[in-house]
């Protein structure tokens, strides 16, 4: 094809943003994301005793055969909730991908309990500097200490995660009851922030809202919207199905659980919302630049903005791409409105609808499919 490039046909991809993603544009460098929680976080005081717990007993025991004092047991998840995967050199703590401290305790033994992929094991089990499981323990002032667990730099591509159990003493001197966990972590050109367990929530007054049941406006499954929903706020996870015509009461016979429905076009979902008490949905940010009736909503406190996006910080965003039947001929309409989107004046006018060509990045190449 003369004088037009295939490759070269790439910057256009932010073209149909407004139609399509909740962001604008996209091709981020940054998408690295490290997520972290705490899903156990229990003392064992063997306030009821049973006859079966002579193995528990055993653990709960020092070397020595002396009792732990108030021991307890934590169990973390360490994932990779981003887009990209995140490698050994992105972590930013010097000889350990994370230290999770545990004030007012002492770790006294720790071990992982599930990994998503096997590859990881050779990492947990390395002696190597910045790999492998270690503890540690820290004064932070006379009679004030903590317990450390340093986890290791370990390849997580994106979704992966592992699990680690960590058995602790309480110790006392003058410390008073141990504080919330704490995490040392960083990730170069990402960001590290504590999840939450996918617990349900029925009403929004049960993360301090009003007294409203919540309901879910979606699109159907044809809908690229709703497919980068799931891909990049989901982490791949399909949404559950639906159990409301109305979006405000359930049908007979559905199942049970919070109101859920899906509408066919993105101004449907966003006049549903407009009109249901207590709704969320989604679509692309220009939909609703200039409606009055909806309010957005931010993401982990970030806002949709294409500042969010570039720093990695708002996860709700595509790429939009040209398709053709083939090379289209140097001299047809295809191949003129192509040249036409990569030139200038065509830049011009999909940076006025607040995207970004694919071109203006550092690294173009993260414009193409995964």
């Amino acid at each position: 094809m003369d004088g037009f490039a295939w490759g070269f046909a790439l910057p256009i991809v932010g073209i149909a943003v407004p139609l399509f993603a909740f962001l604008w544009e996209f091709v981020v460098v940054g998408r690295k994301r490290l997520g972290w929680r705490v899903q156990m976080d229990t003392t064992v005081n063997g306030q009821v005793e049973s006859k079966y717990g002579g193995v528990l007993k055993t653990l709960l025991q020092q070397e020595a055969g002396k009792q732990l004092d108030s021991p307890s047991f934590v169990l973390l998840r360490v994932e990779n909730n981003g887009a990209t995967t995140i490698a050994e050199n992105d972590y930013t703590v010097p000889d350990a991908g994370m230290e999770v401290v545990f004030p007012g305790r002492k770790v006294v033994g720790l071990a992982v309990t599930e990994l998503s992929d096997d590859s990881m094991r050779g990492t947990f089990e390395s002696d190597d500097p910045g790999k492998g499981l270690d503890r540690t323990d820290r004064a932070d002032a006379p009679g004030l200490s903590s317990g450390i667990v340093k986890l290791p730099k370990v390849t997580l591509n994106r979704g992966w995660h592992y699990k680690v159990l960590v058995l602790l003493e309480r110790v006392h001197e003058k410390h008073p009851r141990p504080t919330t966990t704490q995490v040392v972590a960083g990730v170069k050109g990402g960001t590290v922030r504590q999840t939450h367990n996918r617990t349900g929530i029925g009403n929004w007054k049960d993360i301090g809202g009003n007294d409203l049941p919540v309901r879910l406006v979606s699109r159907d499954p044809d809908s690229g919207t709703r497919k980068t929903f799931q891909g990049q706020v989901l982490s791949g996870k399909r949404e559950p199905g639906t159990n409301s015509d109305d979006c405000k009461q359930l049908d007979s016979g559905a199942l049970p659980g919070v109101i859920r429905c899906e509408r066919p076009t993105t101004n449907d979902v966003l006049n549903t919302v407009a009109v249901t008490p207590g709704a969320i949905g989604y679509s692309e940010l220009g939909a609703v630049t200039h409606r009055q009736d909806v309010v957005p909503v931010r993401i982990s406190g970030h806002e949709a903005t294409l500042e969010g996006a570039v720093h990695a910080a708002y996860p709700f965003w595509q790429t939009e791409y040209a398709y053709t039947f083939g090379e289209p001929k140097a001299d047809s309409p295809a191949a003129s409105f192509l040249r036409y989107l990569t030139n200038q004046v065509g830049r011009d006018v999909i940076r006025s609808h607040g995207n970004r060509p694919c071109g203006e990045l550092k690294n173009p190449v993260l414009c193409r499919p995964e």
